[in-house]
């Protein structure tokens, strides 16, 4: 989903990255906070305040992330990453929730973890200002983060895909129809009308307001991130609901990986790899039998200068360290396993099939779409 984003720290098992966008972020935050306490105290104290500020924003944003995090994986569910950029947080899951009340408890988390967050710096602030009245310049900021908190779980409670409260919606509305993919497409239809009501206040705003025309533009983007986002939530419902009753073993009949052998110099696989715009070739032994994968990534662990040198077996990736998925399982779960792993291994009881990757899933997803119905 971020394909530029960097592993900035692992909590609870969970990769924490960072998208450069954030730094965008990062900076019109800072910059609001400074504005906001330099209007009563010194630029140097204002300075300090923002930092830290901002500082609790971001951490707050994490919490909220890391909420949503835990209770997926409580609840049995495969979570990829947090991930800090331009718009705030996102938290890839990559497993589907089995049930309603998965994706509503799932969800819900967010908001409330946002609430708790701004009702105890809400006391902190209380407590500073009724028996430290010398730390005013604290409770400012905490009482300013508490503000943003519960602003944070309003805003995110709007039932709109992406939103925590469009999933919420979509928890509810699965409940009640047991359709969780039209519940999905109808949480981003709403969470597509959030998105144009942001763009009609952007637009009254710079009609009324030209002086707030910044604010007006924030409003825009945020608007047209919450459109493209709830619209990919409506693909994804569709490209899943189209894969629903079809058997893994479609998946064998699409599209021949390429093949290497174990000893060939990791030059030429890394020069094919390039040419052929291949995520992985499959590899080979002496007799054919296939032993494992090797990818771009694996490729570039070796210096370029040592590539004449080095052969695949070095570096790839043993076919028993791949996922296993049955031919006769369903073709949805292959799909997820694949959001996940650039490689798995189809299987007839003990009995390899084929090895297949996203390529293929997609190739096979656009090829059912396109199917008279």
């Amino acid at each position: 989903m971020f394909p530029r984003a960097f592993r900035v720290a692992r909590i609870a098992g969970i990769d924490v990255r960072v998208d450069p966008t954030w730094i965008i972020i990062v900076a019109l935050v800072v910059w609001s906070f400074f504005a906001q306490f330099s209007v009563a105290r010194p630029g140097g104290v204002a300075l300090v305040m923002a930092a830290w500020a901002a500082l609790g924003f971001f951490a707050s944003l994490l919490g909220h992330e890391l909420a949503h995090a835990v209770e997926a994986k409580s609840r049995g569910m495969r979570v990829r990453s947090i991930t800090l950029f331009l718009f705030g947080g996102v938290t890839e899951i990559t497993s589907e929730t089995k049930r309603a009340r998965d994706e509503f408890a799932v969800a819900a988390i967010g908001p409330y973890s946002s609430i708790v967050f701004a009702a105890v710096l809400g006391l902190i602030t209380a407590g500073l200002d009724q028996w430290v009245p010398a730390a005013a310049a604290v409770s400012d900021v905490t009482g300013t983060l508490a503000w943003i908190n519960l602003a944070l779980a309003v805003f995110n409670l709007i039932p709109g895909a992406p939103l925590d409260g469009g999933r919420v919606l979509r928890a509810g509305l699965w409940a009640l129809t047991r359709d969780r993919y039209r519940s999905a497409r109808w949480a981003a239809v709403t969470g597509q009308a959030v998105a144009v009501g942001l763009w009609s206040l952007a637009a009254w705003q710079v009609l009324e307001h030209p002086e707030r025309l910044i604010n007006a533009a924030w409003l825009g983007f945020i608007g047209w991130f919450l459109w493209n986002a709830a619209a990919n939530e409506r693909r994804s419902a569709n490209t899943l609901q189209s894969l629903e009753g079809i058997p893994a073993a479609a998946l064998t009949r699409a599209a021949t990986r390429p093949r290497t052998h174990e000893a060939t110099p990791l030059g030429v696989v890394d020069g094919h790899l390039r040419s052929a715009r291949e995520s992985f070739l499959i590899v080979e032994a002496d007799d054919h039998t296939i032993v494992g994968v090797v990818g771009q990534a694996s490729v570039d662990t070796v210096p370029v200068v040592d590539r004449g040198f080095r052969v695949v077996r070095d570096v790839m990736t043993p076919l028993q360290d791949l996922p296993r998925a049955s031919v006769g399982g369903p073709l949805l779960d292959v799909v997820r396993l694949l959001q996940e792993y650039p490689a798995i291994v189809l299987h007839d009881d003990t009995d390899l099939i084929a090895v297949t990757g996203r390529e293929e899933a997609d190739a096979l997803i656009r090829s059912l779409q396109a199917a008279p119905r």
